[in-house]
């Protein structure tokens, strides 16, 4: 005899786990009732799933007609208490989701994976999997067109985020259960008859994420209880407050960044926080030049107001409304919190004006301009015009902006002495400074002698290899033959 199909419960299941096939939602239906006696059939479920159609309570994932997602509709047939365990229960699923995240060029090949690996970050009941789906529409972007503006321009190549749906989505013991195929997590589709996408507000926020819009309102208006704050040390001295958002709100600041803000305007001047774009990068714009200059702007992301995030998202084709939201889910206590994934991109979108406008002007001038995060380069061989163009922008920056220099780390420094761009010496070829090159050695002479010691500190390893990478001088040295050896002797061990 078959057993009666509790609605809420079936509901419940394709809002956790959804994209999802008829029988992945039986399978997790089924792991959660194993005790129950008979289990539900696909075909019960498939009965269930076209009525919840008719009814508007399930959608149908766009470009498939067997990948189904819950409704608004179908959020509000839940109880209260389903939609809290289903949100907690989504969010954990999509952090272990973003984990097995992958990126793509614009214009090239995937870059391979971004991220920590989920047995890092992810609970103990939530397996990711690596495995991606087909590639987004580079033109489009995966949540459809944006409304086009004035600076509907095309962005600089930052590579193009996709998280994968996750093909085991439960560890339970009714067993794993694989997907017959994998897709974008994130593919719209169409619900209670209305074609196109969501607007990017609480309710249309909801929906894309599969969690309740009561809850992301929570969020919204008290932002400050969803963040954990803590100092570190400068190494000019001082310290800086590093505030970075809990599980929840990482969450959704992740979907934020990777389909909702990856299209802001960003200039072609900066170096901070772009694929492809380094402190390397940055440095090799003002190599062998008579005079280098640097600005750095003070309190950066702290002096970065909701006011300045709501209007560089209306200059970028955001409605009103979704501005606000977006600004409010993205700012702590009336600022850019520094720690937030979504912090970078906004920081240089706001900037987008000043960069272009006084990157042209350095051009004329026959000056270099570049900006890492709040760095400011300008290098040439006139001094006058370096100095000039070092005044028009802290005047920029104080009265377009609100933002202030620091004076006590400006300089303006001759071919004579050592010109370091952000934190590489660029007086004849781009290099590492030699104390960064000897922290290097030191790290990896220590690795070399005892590889299990370094096992957990693979990684750190592995990126200053891809740093040095980065130098022409450096990229095929004997030096760093040497450090991939040092390497495979860790990962090895």
């Amino acid at each position: 005899m078959n057993p009666t199909l509790n609605d809420r419960m079936a509901l419940f299941s394709v809002g956790v786990i959804q994209p999802a096939l008829i029988t992945e939602i039986c399978a997790f239906l089924n792991g959660l009732f194993k005790d129950a006696g008979n289990p539900i059939s696909e075909e019960q479920m498939k009965e269930f799933i076209d009525e919840q159609l008719v009814a508007g309570r399930v959608g149908v994932s766009n470009g498939s007609t067997s990948l189904y997602s819950l409704t608004a509709t179908g959020n509000d047939r839940l109880t209260r208490q389903l939609r809290l365990l289903r949100d907690k229960m989504r969010l954990y699923l999509l952090r272990a989701a973003h984990d097995g995240r992958q990126v793509r060029s614009r214009v090239g090949s995937l870059s391979g994976m971004a991220g920590v690996s989920p047995a890092s970050q992810s609970r103990a009941n939530i397996e990711g999997s690596v495995t991606s789906g087909p590639a987004p529409d580079p033109e489009a972007g995966p949540l459809g067109p944006r409304k086009p503006t004035a600076r509907s321009a095309r962005p600089p190549d930052r590579g193009q985020a996709r998280w994968p749906r996750v093909a085991w989505q439960f560890r339970l013991e009714a067993g794993s259960y694989g997907a017959a195929r994998d897709t974008l997590l994130w593919a719209p589709f169409h619900w209670e008859g209305q074609p196109g996408r969501a607007e990017f507000d609480l309710p249309g926020l909801g929906i894309m994420l599969g969690v309740s819009p009561k809850l992301l309102a929570e969020i919204a208006y008290d932002p400050t209880r969803h963040y954990r704050s803590f100092e570190l040390k400068k190494a000019s001295g001082g310290t800086r407050l590093i505030e970075t958002p809990r599980v929840f709100l990482k969450v959704v600041q992740w979907f934020l960044l990777d389909y909702v803000l990856a299209e802001l305007k960003v200039s072609q001047f900066v170096h901070s926080f772009l694929y492809k774009k380094s402190v390397v990068t940055n440095s090799l714009r003002h190599q062998k030049r008579r005079y280098v200059a640097n600005l750095d702007v003070a309190n950066f992301f702290g002096s970065i107001s909701v006011g300045h995030v709501r209007d560089c998202l209306r200059a970028n084709g955001f409605s009103e409304r979704e501005s606000r939201t977006i600004a409010r889910l993205c700012t702590c206590d009336n600022h850019l919190p520094q720690g937030a994934p979504t912090s970078p991109i906004i920081s240089n979108a706001i900037l987008y004006d000043m960069d272009e406008k006084f990157g042209a002007l350095a051009r004329e001038k026959r000056l270099n301009y570049t900006r890492y995060s709040d760095d400011i380069t300008v290098s040439g061989n006139s001094r006058q015009n370096v100095l000039d163009l070092m005044n028009m922008i802290s005047k920029d920056l104080q009265v377009g902006h609100g933002l202030h220099v620091n004076e006590g780390k400006t300089r303006l420094v001759s071919r004579s002495r050592r010109q370091v761009v952000t934190g590489v010496v660029v007086n004849e070829s781009s290099s590492p400074a030699r104390r960064k090159m000897r922290k290097i050695r030191a790290i990896f002479h220590k690795a070399s002698l005892s590889p299990s010691a370094f096992a957990e500190r693979r990684d750190e390893l592995s990126g200053y290899i891809g740093y040095l990478r980065q130098f022409p001088k450096h990229r095929d040295s004997r030096m760093l033959l040497n450090y991939k050896a040092v390497l495979d002797l860790v990962t090895q061990s």
